[in-house]
């Protein structure tokens, strides 16, 4: 009997593919929230950074411009991370949106591979049967065989 031939495999192969992108997809949108928190954290640092040297220049008396300096710094780090974080939000709905995809992608994969699994197992089945009544066949004739020789 012939070797089993899926018929559905090249859609199979190109559920595989599509999956496969979808997975490169939401790995980099997970690269990029990664990013924009470690943005946000080094800005946070930088911020906490130029304020304890804004508290130790207050200690040492500072001029006016320079503590405007350092005001302006502050404002310009504090609108830099509600920016940076506004960013990361979108980011996060954009991996929320790729995940989302990625788990359809594997879903219609995972149907066509059941699917492939069931027709595999009705060949075998098929074949099981095929090869029973061959056997079946052979103790037949075999028997058949001994009565006409013990008969004669």
């Amino acid at each position: 009997m012939k070797k089993f031939n899926f018929k559905l495999q090249s859609v199979l192969k190109y559920r595989e593919y599509l999956e496969d992108l979808a997975r490169q997809e939401t790995s980099k949108a997970f690269m990029d929230v990664m990013e924009s928190i470690k943005a946000i954290e080094k800005l946070k640092f930088d911020y906490s950074k130029v304020f304890d040297d804004l508290n130790k220049a207050i200690l040492k008396t500072i001029s006016a411009d320079e503590f405007r300096q350092y005001h302006n710094y502050l404002n310009s780090i504090e609108n830099d991370i509600l920016e940076k974080t506004a960013i990361k939000t979108k980011l996060q709905k954009i991996l929320l949106d790729k995940q989302k995809i990625l788990t359809q992608k594997t879903i219609n994969k995972k149907i066509i591979e059941l699917l492939k699994k069931k027709k595999k197992t009705q060949y075998m089945e098929k074949l099981r049967k095929i090869e029973q009544n061959i056997i079946d066949e052979a103790v037949v004739l075999k028997k058949v065989r001994e009565k006409s020789d013990f008969i004669t």
